[in-house]
């Protein structure tokens, strides 16, 4: 394993112990919805694909998702169900599956009604559709 690999890793397993205790906090305080519970999974889905564990990654953005278009003010319209869906299109795409392109094909919807054309996020979204991610 190359030295920035294994750097990669370290910080990866570092951001899920981090995770794991935001997490608890946020279980703590009992609340029935928390748009730090949206942000925590998003994380740990960035985490997990760092560490290239895809079906966990996969998981988590799905559950980013859930979390989102519960607290979404339009769920047909959310950046943050667009984000979570690009997280879940990466994994996707990245375990080889197909669906990958149609997830993305979402994602852009949320995003391009919500963020500037020029986001990063559309711009991922945009290659995942294309299947050249």
């Amino acid at each position: 394993m190359s030295r920035n690999n294994h750097i990669a890793r370290q910080r990866s397993d570092d951001a899920l112990k981090s995770l794991a205790r935001a997490a608890a906090l946020i279980a703590s305080r009992r609340q029935p919805t928390n748009p730090d519970a949206r942000e925590m999974e998003v994380l740990r889905s960035s985490a997990l694909l760092a560490k290239q564990l895809y079906t966990d990654a996969a998981q988590h953005a799905q559950a980013a998702l859930g979390l989102a278009r519960i607290s979404a003010i339009d769920a047909k319209s959310s950046a943050w169900i667009g984000e979570a869906l690009v997280l879940r299109a990466r994994a996707e795409a990245a375990a080889g599956n197909k669906a990958a392109s149609a997830t993305a094909q979402e994602a852009l919807t949320h995003l391009a009604a919500n963020l500037h054309p020029a986001h990063p996020l559309i711009a991922q979204a945009r290659e995942l559709a294309a299947g050249r991610e």
